[in-house]
């Protein structure tokens, strides 16, 4: 499951592993100075750090992901962009050897963020570097910075707008008019898409959820308005026309509400913007 609706950059960060590098465990455990590293850091809930982004842009949070793509980072940084994971209570082990286990995360994606890592030399160039397919753990701290990838990938679904205008005309001579024409309505979002997928995510919070918590499905209801500016050339029984047309429209949605763990919060998504277009047609 992806979500694209806000994407994360971390700093100060550390690889994963278990038991020593590149060791085994049944259970994960973290090297000396990751478990340093990690002092006060809280684990990355995607839900709760977009409904309160200030306060966890306070505190070290930490993330298990897999490397989707990796890419140059300034100074010398990798710049990744990672699936993320929930981490396993207990390690997938081949056979009852110790040896035989691997750090197992879940098989579901939670959110996309993109980290900027400063690796070692071992972990940057090599046979164990890392790369796509690479389960990692970072720990740092949220910025306000997005990959502009996300912000134009994101779909939100089909709209539909119901309209009440009021035209008017202005005779400009002879045959020729300028039409005036007003609109406003309400607009309708059936989602699809990125936020499609982001509301059957919060479906699934809300299933494991230890309290309260409802989502809305959809479809959004918001307001519309335009305004339309045509020539029209009249030729008796039908008339010639070409229109400019300009409209805005603004949706917004409590997608969910939540009450657990003493905290309550809702998540609200608002779409919003404008268009045009042109149009030529025969008026009877």
């Amino acid at each position: 499951m992806r979500s694209r609706l806000f994407a994360l950059g971390f700093v100060g960060l550390t690889a994963c592993s278990s038991a020593g590098p590149y060791g085994f465990s049944r259970t994960y455990t973290p090297l000396d100075a990751e478990e340093d590293a990690a002092e006060g850091a809280k684990e990355y809930d995607p839900v709760m750090a977009q409904r309160d982004k200030s306060e966890w842009k306070k505190s070290k949070v930490s993330v298990f992901g897999i490397v989707n793509k990796r890419a140059e980072g300034p100074g010398g940084t990798a710049y990744v962009t990672l699936s993320v994971r929930t981490l396993e209570i207990r390690n997938l082990c081949e056979e009852l050897d110790e040896a035989t286990c691997r750090v197992t995360v879940g098989e579901r994606e939670f959110a996309i963020v993109h980290a900027v890592l400063k690796l070692s030399p071992s972990d940057d160039i090599g046979e164990k570097s890392l790369n796509r397919g690479s389960l990692v753990r970072v720990l740092g701290k949220i910025t306000d910075e997005v990959d502009p990838e996300d912000g134009d990938n994101y779909e939100n679904g089909s709209d539909l707008s119901i309209l009440a205008a009021g035209e008017g005309f202005i005779h400009l001579g002879g045959k020729a008019y300028l039409a005036i024409r007003g609109m406003l309505g309400i607009a309708m979002l059936i989602p699809g898409g990125d936020l499609q997928d982001y509301v059957d995510d919060l479906e699934t919070q809300c299933d494991t959820a230890p309290g309260s918590c409802d989502v809305n499905t959809g479809p959004y209801v918001g307001f519309t308005y335009g305004l339309d500016v045509g020539f029209v050339y009249n030729l008796g029984s039908v008339g010639l026309r070409i229109d400019i047309v300009g409209q805005g429209y603004s949706i917004s949605a409590d997608l969910q509400d939540a009450s657990f763990y003493g905290e309550t919060g809702t998540i609200t998504s608002t779409v919003d913007g404008t268009r045009g277009w042109l149009m030529a047609g025969v008026e009877i």
